[in-house]
Protein backbone atom coordinates (compact mmCIF):
# COMPACT_ATOMS: atom_id res chain seq x y z
CA UNK A 1 0.00 0.00 0.00
CA UNK A 2 1.43 3.16 -0.74
CA UNK A 3 -0.17 6.68 1.22
CA UNK A 4 -1.39 9.14 -1.23
CA UNK A 5 -2.80 12.32 0.36
CA UNK A 6 -4.38 15.76 -1.12
CA UNK A 7 -2.79 19.34 -2.14
CA UNK A 8 -5.20 20.71 -4.31
CA UNK A 9 -7.50 19.85 -1.36
CA UNK A 10 -7.03 19.99 2.00
CA UNK A 11 -8.05 17.51 4.39
CA UNK A 12 -8.99 18.52 8.27
CA UNK A 13 -9.98 15.45 10.49
CA UNK A 14 -11.43 16.31 13.55
CA UNK A 15 -12.41 13.31 16.33
CA UNK A 16 -13.67 10.59 13.67
CA UNK A 17 -14.91 12.91 10.95
CA UNK A 18 -13.37 14.07 7.92
CA UNK A 19 -13.94 17.40 6.18
CA UNK A 20 -12.46 18.44 2.83
CA UNK A 21 -10.90 22.35 2.49
CA UNK A 22 -9.23 24.07 -0.18
CA UNK A 23 -8.69 27.28 -1.88
CA UNK A 24 -9.20 28.96 -5.30
CA UNK A 25 -6.98 30.77 -7.61
CA UNK A 26 -8.30 33.64 -5.65
CA UNK A 27 -7.13 31.95 -2.34
CA UNK A 28 -10.64 31.38 -0.91
CA UNK A 29 -10.35 28.79 1.69
CA UNK A 30 -13.77 27.26 1.03
CA UNK A 31 -13.32 23.80 0.44
CA UNK A 32 -12.56 20.74 -1.91
CA UNK A 33 -15.05 18.35 -4.03
CA UNK A 34 -15.18 14.86 -2.79
CA UNK A 35 -14.39 15.06 0.11
CA UNK A 36 -13.59 12.40 2.42
CA UNK A 37 -17.03 11.59 4.42
CA UNK A 38 -17.03 9.20 7.43
CA UNK A 39 -17.40 9.45 10.99
CA UNK A 40 -18.46 7.45 14.03
CA UNK A 41 -19.52 3.99 12.12
CA UNK A 42 -19.81 5.95 8.70
CA UNK A 43 -19.56 5.51 4.86
CA UNK A 44 -18.68 7.01 2.42
CA UNK A 45 -20.54 9.93 0.97
CA UNK A 46 -20.17 12.79 -1.97
CA UNK A 47 -20.01 16.31 -1.08
CA UNK A 48 -18.85 19.38 -3.40
CA UNK A 49 -17.42 22.91 -2.15
CA UNK A 50 -16.24 25.32 -3.39
CA UNK A 51 -12.41 25.28 -4.09
CA UNK A 52 -10.23 22.68 -4.92
CA UNK A 53 -10.82 19.81 -6.05
CA UNK A 54 -9.13 15.86 -5.23
CA UNK A 55 -11.01 14.55 -2.32
CA UNK A 56 -11.26 10.75 -1.95
CA UNK A 57 -14.32 8.53 -0.48
CA UNK A 58 -13.14 6.97 2.80
CA UNK A 59 -14.73 4.19 4.57
CA UNK A 60 -16.29 4.49 8.09
CA UNK A 61 -14.18 5.87 10.97
CA UNK A 62 -13.64 4.97 14.68
CA UNK A 63 -16.14 2.44 15.61
CA UNK A 64 -18.35 -0.40 14.49
CA UNK A 65 -22.06 -1.32 12.98
CA UNK A 66 -25.45 -1.04 14.48
CA UNK A 67 -27.14 -4.16 14.49
CA UNK A 68 -30.22 -4.93 12.76
CA UNK A 69 -33.47 -6.38 14.24
CA UNK A 70 -34.53 -9.37 15.87
CA UNK A 71 -35.34 -12.87 14.56
CA UNK A 72 -39.25 -13.94 14.17
CA UNK A 73 -41.97 -12.58 15.97
CA UNK A 74 -41.83 -8.80 16.97
CA UNK A 75 -37.84 -8.25 17.20
CA UNK A 76 -37.55 -4.41 15.60
CA UNK A 77 -34.42 -2.72 15.91
CA UNK A 78 -32.02 -3.66 18.50
CA UNK A 79 -29.77 -0.40 20.14
CA UNK A 80 -26.57 0.02 18.45
CA UNK A 81 -23.66 -0.58 19.75
CA UNK A 82 -21.80 1.74 21.38
CA UNK A 83 -18.69 3.24 19.98
CA UNK A 84 -15.50 4.40 21.76
CA UNK A 85 -12.28 6.75 20.10
CA UNK A 86 -8.97 5.29 19.75
CA UNK A 87 -7.58 8.79 19.79
CA UNK A 88 -5.83 10.14 22.35
CA UNK A 89 -3.19 8.93 25.03
CA UNK A 90 -3.07 5.45 25.89
CA UNK A 91 -0.59 3.28 28.75
CA UNK A 92 -0.99 -0.11 29.90
CA UNK A 93 -2.50 -1.34 32.97
CA UNK A 94 -1.84 -4.44 34.66
CA UNK A 95 -4.08 -4.29 37.46
CA UNK A 96 -6.58 -7.02 35.94
CA UNK A 97 -3.97 -9.61 36.06
CA UNK A 98 -3.45 -11.50 39.35
CA UNK A 99 -0.32 -12.10 41.09
CA UNK A 100 2.57 -14.15 39.48
CA UNK A 101 3.81 -14.91 36.26
CA UNK A 102 1.11 -12.78 34.54
CA UNK A 103 1.65 -10.06 36.56
CA UNK A 104 5.42 -10.08 36.43
CA UNK A 105 5.52 -10.20 32.76
CA UNK A 106 3.10 -7.25 32.53
CA UNK A 107 4.90 -5.36 34.46
CA UNK A 108 8.06 -5.78 32.46
CA UNK A 109 7.11 -5.11 29.72
CA UNK A 110 5.17 -1.39 30.03
CA UNK A 111 3.42 0.28 26.95
CA UNK A 112 2.49 4.14 26.14
CA UNK A 113 1.13 4.74 23.00
CA UNK A 114 -0.75 8.04 21.49
CA UNK A 115 -2.81 7.95 18.64
CA UNK A 116 -3.62 11.33 16.72
CA UNK A 117 -5.37 12.30 13.67
CA UNK A 118 -4.89 13.06 10.16
CA UNK A 119 -4.90 16.91 9.56
CA UNK A 120 -4.33 18.59 6.27
CA UNK A 121 -2.97 15.52 3.68
CA UNK A 122 -0.79 14.41 6.54
CA UNK A 123 -0.83 11.13 7.71
CA UNK A 124 -2.23 9.98 11.63
CA UNK A 125 0.45 9.99 14.27
CA UNK A 126 1.45 7.26 16.37
CA UNK A 127 3.86 7.20 19.05
CA UNK A 128 5.04 4.47 20.94
CA UNK A 129 7.02 4.13 23.87
CA UNK A 130 7.81 0.33 24.96
CA UNK A 131 5.29 -2.76 24.21
CA UNK A 132 5.44 -4.35 20.59
CA UNK A 133 6.81 -1.39 18.88
CA UNK A 134 10.04 -1.90 20.45
CA UNK A 135 11.71 -0.26 24.17
CA UNK A 136 12.57 2.97 22.52
CA UNK A 137 10.13 5.79 21.43
CA UNK A 138 8.90 5.20 17.82
CA UNK A 139 6.64 7.18 15.38
CA UNK A 140 4.47 5.70 12.86
CA UNK A 141 1.18 6.15 11.60
CA UNK A 142 -2.54 3.63 11.92
CA UNK A 143 -5.28 2.34 10.33
CA UNK A 144 -8.78 1.92 12.39
CA UNK A 145 -10.78 0.11 10.70
CA UNK A 146 -14.19 -2.69 11.27
CA UNK A 147 -12.10 -3.53 14.80
CA UNK A 148 -8.74 -3.62 13.56
CA UNK A 149 -5.56 -1.39 14.57
CA UNK A 150 -2.82 -1.60 12.22
CA UNK A 151 0.63 -0.06 13.31
CA UNK A 152 2.88 1.22 10.67
CA UNK A 153 6.60 1.58 11.34
CA UNK A 154 6.06 -0.05 14.69
CA UNK A 155 7.76 -3.16 15.69
CA UNK A 156 7.77 -5.32 12.72
CA UNK A 157 5.64 -3.34 11.18
CA UNK A 158 5.99 -1.73 7.56
CA UNK A 159 6.55 1.92 6.98
CA UNK A 160 3.21 2.97 5.68
CA UNK A 161 5.03 4.44 2.43
CA UNK A 162 6.33 1.23 1.59
CA UNK A 163 4.68 -0.64 -1.24
CA UNK A 164 1.90 -3.36 -0.12
CA UNK A 165 2.68 -2.08 3.38
CA UNK A 166 1.67 -4.34 6.05
CA UNK A 167 1.18 -3.31 9.20
CA UNK A 168 1.01 -4.62 13.06
CA UNK A 169 -2.10 -5.47 13.30
CA UNK A 170 -3.70 -5.76 16.67
CA UNK A 171 -7.91 -6.92 17.21
CA UNK A 172 -9.38 -4.06 19.36
CA UNK A 173 -12.40 -4.14 21.67
CA UNK A 174 -12.96 -1.64 24.17
CA UNK A 175 -14.42 -1.23 28.17
CA UNK A 176 -15.55 0.42 31.32
CA UNK A 177 -17.21 2.67 28.53
CA UNK A 178 -14.49 3.30 26.38
CA UNK A 179 -11.86 4.39 29.09
CA UNK A 180 -10.04 0.72 28.57
CA UNK A 181 -9.01 -0.51 25.34
CA UNK A 182 -8.10 -4.17 24.45
CA UNK A 183 -5.64 -4.95 21.68
CA UNK A 184 -5.11 -8.54 20.93
CA UNK A 185 -1.79 -9.97 19.18
CA UNK A 186 -1.48 -13.42 18.67
CA UNK A 187 -1.85 -14.93 21.95
CA UNK A 188 -0.85 -11.69 23.74
CA UNK A 189 -3.60 -9.33 24.93
CA UNK A 190 -2.60 -5.39 25.85
CA UNK A 191 -4.89 -4.04 28.16
CA UNK A 192 -4.94 -0.24 28.13
CA UNK A 193 -6.25 2.61 29.89
CA UNK A 194 -6.89 6.28 28.76
CA UNK A 195 -3.89 8.70 30.23
CA UNK A 196 -5.08 12.12 30.75
CA UNK A 197 -2.35 14.70 29.85
CA UNK A 198 -2.22 18.30 30.53
CA UNK A 199 -3.93 20.40 27.97
CA UNK A 200 -2.10 23.13 25.87
CA UNK A 201 -1.46 26.38 27.14
CA UNK A 202 -0.97 27.79 23.55
CA UNK A 203 -3.22 30.70 22.80
CA UNK A 204 -2.94 32.01 19.65
CA UNK A 205 -0.11 31.02 16.19
CA UNK A 206 -0.30 33.40 13.00
CA UNK A 207 1.02 33.64 10.11
CA UNK A 208 4.04 36.48 9.97
CA UNK A 209 5.32 36.32 6.44
CA UNK A 210 6.79 33.32 3.80
CA UNK A 211 10.26 33.87 2.40
CA UNK A 212 11.06 33.69 -1.28
CA UNK A 213 10.96 30.15 -2.13
CA UNK A 214 12.09 27.91 -4.50
CA UNK A 215 11.78 23.66 -5.68
CA UNK A 216 14.88 22.92 -3.54
CA UNK A 217 15.11 21.69 0.15
CA UNK A 218 15.56 24.36 2.40
CA UNK A 219 13.97 26.96 -0.60
CA UNK A 220 11.00 27.56 1.08
CA UNK A 221 10.41 29.41 4.94
CA UNK A 222 8.48 31.17 6.55
CA UNK A 223 7.68 33.39 10.06
CA UNK A 224 5.17 33.32 12.23
CA UNK A 225 4.28 33.97 15.85
CA UNK A 226 3.50 31.72 18.96
CA UNK A 227 1.44 32.76 22.20
CA UNK A 228 2.46 29.93 24.88
CA UNK A 229 2.98 31.97 27.96
CA UNK A 230 3.10 28.89 30.40
CA UNK A 231 5.99 26.56 27.95
CA UNK A 232 3.72 23.63 28.17
CA UNK A 233 5.48 20.52 26.17
CA UNK A 234 3.56 19.36 23.49
CA UNK A 235 4.12 18.09 20.22
CA UNK A 236 4.98 19.64 16.41
CA UNK A 237 4.72 18.61 12.85
CA UNK A 238 5.73 19.85 9.43
CA UNK A 239 4.15 18.88 6.46
CA UNK A 240 5.39 19.18 2.59
CA UNK A 241 3.11 18.40 -0.14
CA UNK A 242 2.50 18.25 -3.91
CA UNK A 243 0.84 16.27 -6.40
CA UNK A 244 -0.28 13.51 -3.57
CA UNK A 245 3.04 12.98 -2.28
CA UNK A 246 4.24 14.02 1.14
CA UNK A 247 8.21 15.40 1.01
CA UNK A 248 8.17 16.40 4.35
CA UNK A 249 6.75 14.55 7.19
CA UNK A 250 8.18 15.47 10.31
CA UNK A 251 7.03 15.29 14.03
CA UNK A 252 8.81 15.50 17.44
CA UNK A 253 8.46 17.11 20.78
CA UNK A 254 8.48 20.67 21.41
CA UNK A 255 8.18 23.41 24.07
CA UNK A 256 6.23 26.61 21.98
CA UNK A 257 7.22 29.36 23.94
CA UNK A 258 5.90 32.73 23.10
CA UNK A 259 8.11 34.60 20.12
CA UNK A 260 8.70 34.84 16.69
CA UNK A 261 10.05 31.71 14.72
CA UNK A 262 11.08 30.53 11.77
CA UNK A 263 11.13 27.10 9.61
CA UNK A 264 12.14 25.59 6.37
CA UNK A 265 11.10 23.04 4.62
CA UNK A 266 13.38 19.94 3.52
CA UNK A 267 12.81 16.21 3.30
CA UNK A 268 12.15 14.15 6.33
CA UNK A 269 10.53 11.05 7.14
CA UNK A 270 9.76 10.65 10.65
CA UNK A 271 6.68 8.72 10.70
CA UNK A 272 7.51 6.42 7.70
CA UNK A 273 4.83 7.92 5.53
CA UNK A 274 7.20 10.53 3.14
CA UNK A 275 6.28 9.49 -0.46
CA UNK A 276 8.72 11.47 -2.41
CA UNK A 277 12.22 14.16 -1.99
CA UNK A 278 12.77 17.10 -2.87
CA UNK A 279 13.51 19.21 -5.39
CA UNK A 280 9.75 19.72 -6.03
CA UNK A 281 7.70 19.77 -9.71
CA UNK A 282 7.64 23.53 -10.97
CA UNK A 283 4.25 25.20 -12.14
CA UNK A 284 2.68 22.27 -9.56
CA UNK A 285 0.67 23.62 -6.24
CA UNK A 286 2.37 22.84 -3.17
CA UNK A 287 1.63 23.03 0.19
CA UNK A 288 3.52 23.63 3.90
CA UNK A 289 2.44 23.63 6.43
CA UNK A 290 3.81 24.06 10.45
CA UNK A 291 1.37 22.30 12.94
CA UNK A 292 1.31 22.39 16.94
CA UNK A 293 -0.51 19.77 18.70
CA UNK A 294 -1.55 18.98 22.64
CA UNK A 295 0.48 16.55 24.40
CA UNK A 296 -1.70 13.95 23.38
CA UNK A 297 -1.41 14.49 19.88
CA UNK A 298 -4.90 16.85 19.57
CA UNK A 299 -4.22 19.21 16.79
CA UNK A 300 -4.10 22.95 18.23
CA UNK A 301 -3.27 25.39 15.51
CA UNK A 302 -1.43 25.51 12.03
CA UNK A 303 0.05 28.21 9.95
CA UNK A 304 1.15 27.26 6.52
CA UNK A 305 1.06 28.64 2.57
CA UNK A 306 0.17 27.31 -0.86
CA UNK A 307 1.96 28.15 -4.04
CA UNK A 308 1.22 27.51 -7.61
CA UNK A 309 4.75 27.19 -9.19
CA UNK A 310 8.37 27.13 -6.67
CA UNK A 311 9.96 28.49 -9.69
CA UNK A 312 8.25 31.78 -9.57
CA UNK A 313 9.25 33.61 -7.04
CA UNK A 314 6.95 36.10 -7.14
CA UNK A 315 3.72 34.32 -7.74
CA UNK A 316 0.82 33.95 -6.08
CA UNK A 317 1.02 33.08 -2.16
CA UNK A 318 -1.87 32.02 -0.49
CA UNK A 319 -1.51 32.28 3.38
CA UNK A 320 -3.35 30.15 5.65
CA UNK A 321 -4.11 29.78 9.19
CA UNK A 322 -6.14 26.79 11.02
CA UNK A 323 -7.42 26.94 14.61
CA UNK A 324 -8.72 23.66 15.91
CA UNK A 325 -9.86 24.59 18.98
CA UNK A 326 -12.64 26.59 17.87
CA UNK A 327 -12.73 24.81 14.42
CA UNK A 328 -12.13 27.75 11.59
CA UNK A 329 -9.23 28.92 9.24
CA UNK A 330 -8.51 32.23 8.07
CA UNK A 331 -6.90 33.21 5.08
CA UNK A 332 -3.63 35.57 5.96
CA UNK A 333 -2.52 38.72 4.62
CA UNK A 334 0.62 41.03 5.41
CA UNK A 335 3.10 44.16 4.93
CA UNK A 336 6.47 44.15 6.16
CA UNK A 337 7.02 47.93 4.96
CA UNK A 338 8.43 50.06 7.24
CA UNK A 339 6.60 53.87 7.97
CA UNK A 340 7.37 56.47 10.23
CA UNK A 341 4.76 56.82 12.92
CA UNK A 342 2.00 58.28 12.31
CA UNK A 343 1.64 55.65 9.72
CA UNK A 344 -1.64 54.06 7.30
CA UNK A 345 -0.70 50.85 5.96
CA UNK A 346 -3.08 49.37 3.24
CA UNK A 347 -3.82 45.58 2.51
CA UNK A 348 -5.48 44.70 -0.92
CA UNK A 349 -7.47 41.64 -0.42
CA UNK A 350 -9.00 40.30 -3.30
CA UNK A 351 -9.98 36.70 -4.35
CA UNK A 352 -11.90 36.32 -1.37
CA UNK A 353 -16.03 34.71 -1.37
CA UNK A 354 -19.15 35.46 0.77
CA UNK A 355 -18.58 38.02 3.64
CA UNK A 356 -16.61 38.64 6.86
CA UNK A 357 -17.26 36.09 9.68
CA UNK A 358 -13.96 37.43 11.65
CA UNK A 359 -11.24 39.48 11.57
CA UNK A 360 -7.91 39.08 13.71
CA UNK A 361 -5.49 41.87 13.31
CA UNK A 362 -1.49 41.86 13.79
CA UNK A 363 0.48 44.80 14.90
CA UNK A 364 4.33 45.35 15.68
CA UNK A 365 5.82 48.47 15.99
CA UNK A 366 9.55 49.78 17.03
CA UNK A 367 11.01 52.74 19.14
CA UNK A 368 8.33 53.56 20.85
CA UNK A 369 8.81 54.48 24.56
CA UNK A 370 6.62 53.20 27.27
CA UNK A 371 3.55 55.54 28.52
CA UNK A 372 3.06 56.50 24.90
CA UNK A 373 -0.72 57.49 24.10
CA UNK A 374 -1.73 55.76 21.50
CA UNK A 375 -4.51 54.78 18.55
CA UNK A 376 -4.59 52.48 16.13
CA UNK A 377 -7.62 52.00 13.91
CA UNK A 378 -8.78 49.73 11.15
CA UNK A 379 -11.34 50.64 8.47
CA UNK A 380 -12.62 48.37 6.23
CA UNK A 381 -13.42 48.30 2.54
CA UNK A 382 -16.40 49.33 3.01
CA UNK A 383 -15.49 52.22 5.10
CA UNK A 384 -16.30 51.20 8.56
CA UNK A 385 -13.76 52.13 10.99
CA UNK A 386 -12.98 50.57 14.45
CA UNK A 387 -10.88 52.16 17.02
CA UNK A 388 -8.60 48.69 17.91
CA UNK A 389 -6.10 50.82 20.90
CA UNK A 390 -6.93 54.04 22.48
CA UNK A 391 -4.87 55.90 25.14
CA UNK A 392 -2.06 54.56 27.24
CA UNK A 393 -1.24 50.23 27.15
CA UNK A 394 -1.89 48.42 30.54
CA UNK A 395 -0.52 50.68 33.53
CA UNK A 396 1.87 52.63 30.89
CA UNK A 397 4.82 50.63 31.11
CA UNK A 398 4.73 48.70 28.19
CA UNK A 399 6.50 50.40 25.04
CA UNK A 400 6.09 48.30 21.65
CA UNK A 401 3.91 46.12 19.50
CA UNK A 402 5.47 42.86 19.42
CA UNK A 403 3.53 41.30 16.89
CA UNK A 404 0.22 41.75 19.14
CA UNK A 405 -2.62 40.64 17.36
CA UNK A 406 -6.12 41.50 18.64
CA UNK A 407 -9.15 39.39 18.29
CA UNK A 408 -12.53 39.57 19.81
CA UNK A 409 -12.20 36.12 21.05
CA UNK A 410 -8.82 36.88 23.41
CA UNK A 411 -9.51 36.81 27.36
CA UNK A 412 -6.85 39.81 27.98
CA UNK A 413 -7.78 43.26 27.06
CA UNK A 414 -5.26 45.75 26.23
CA UNK A 415 -6.32 47.79 28.50
CA UNK A 416 -5.29 45.57 31.54
CA UNK A 417 -3.56 47.25 34.17
CA UNK A 418 -1.87 43.59 34.98
CA UNK A 419 -0.99 43.23 31.43
CA UNK A 420 3.03 42.59 31.48
CA UNK A 421 3.44 41.45 27.61
CA UNK A 422 2.27 42.38 24.29
CA UNK A 423 3.87 39.53 22.68
CA UNK A 424 0.06 38.37 23.14
CA UNK A 425 -3.35 37.92 21.67
CA UNK A 426 -5.47 40.53 23.47
CA UNK A 427 -9.01 41.91 22.97
CA UNK A 428 -9.45 45.55 21.28
CA UNK A 429 -10.49 48.10 22.89
CA UNK A 430 -14.14 48.17 20.65
CA UNK A 431 -15.13 44.66 18.90
CA UNK A 432 -13.77 44.09 15.27
CA UNK A 433 -17.31 42.02 14.81
CA UNK A 434 -18.35 44.81 13.63
CA UNK A 435 -17.03 44.20 10.00
CA UNK A 436 -19.28 41.09 10.07
CA UNK A 437 -21.30 41.13 6.90
CA UNK A 438 -19.22 42.93 4.88
CA UNK A 439 -16.78 42.77 2.03
CA UNK A 440 -13.84 40.62 2.72
CA UNK A 441 -11.96 42.03 -0.54
CA UNK A 442 -10.99 45.33 -1.10
CA UNK A 443 -8.28 48.17 0.70
CA UNK A 444 -8.03 47.43 4.79
CA UNK A 445 -5.85 50.73 5.83
CA UNK A 446 -4.61 50.41 9.31
CA UNK A 447 -3.82 53.78 11.22
CA UNK A 448 -1.36 54.00 13.62
CA UNK A 449 0.23 57.10 15.93
CA UNK A 450 1.30 57.84 18.92
CA UNK A 451 1.20 61.35 21.33
CA UNK A 452 4.99 62.68 22.10
CA UNK A 453 6.63 60.51 20.58
CA UNK A 454 8.14 59.03 17.79
CA UNK A 455 8.76 54.96 16.03
CA UNK A 456 7.72 52.96 13.18
CA UNK A 457 5.66 51.03 11.83
CA UNK A 458 7.08 47.63 10.99
CA UNK A 459 4.03 45.07 10.84
CA UNK A 460 0.37 44.97 9.73
CA UNK A 461 -1.05 41.37 9.22
CA UNK A 462 -4.88 40.35 8.45
CA UNK A 463 -6.26 37.41 9.27
CA UNK A 464 -10.12 37.15 7.09
CA UNK A 465 -12.80 34.34 7.32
Amino acid sequence: MRIRLFTSGLLIVTGAVVFACGSDDGGSNEGASGGMAGGTGGSPSGGSDSGSTGGKSNEGGTGGKGNMGGMGGGGGPTEPEPTFDVLGAWERTCDDLGMGGAMNDCLDEPWEVMLGEAVLGGPTILVSNGGPCGAEERLGTFTHTDGTLEFFNCGDGDPQNAPDAEGLRFDVRFASGGERMVLAHGETEYVLQRNVLPPTSLSSKRLLSVGPGGCDSFSQSMNFHTVDHDWTPAWSSTLALQGGELFMDEMFRRIEGTGLRGWDFYSEDHRGAQSADFPLEPATTASFYKIAHAADLTPVYAVGFEIDDCDDSAGAVRGLEYDFVRDVSHRRFWSTAQQSLDATSVLAVDGLEGSVAEVIVTVRTTNVSSGAEWTVSLTSPDGTTVEVVSGVIGDGSLGDLEYTSFADHATTSIADPELSSLHDLLAPKNPLSAFQGESKNGDWTLSVSVTGDSGFLNYFGLSIR
